[in-house]
């Protein structure tokens, strides 16, 4: 899992510098939010199973 985010967080990283993706300062924010989210629950779900 944690492999395919990072490479998932290189491709986004591509786009904001290729320009194709410009988000203003509140989506940002709740795009940010919901990774941190999904990452949590990521966590709880692993320390589970």
């Amino acid at each position: 899992m944690k492999k395919q985010q990072s490479n998932l967080g290189g491709s986004w990283k591509k786009l904001f510098a290729n320009g194709e993706i410009r988000f203003s300062r509140e989506a940002e924010r709740k795009f940010f939010f919901y990774m941190t989210v999904m990452m949590l629950l990521a966590g709880i779900i692993v320390k589970i199973t």
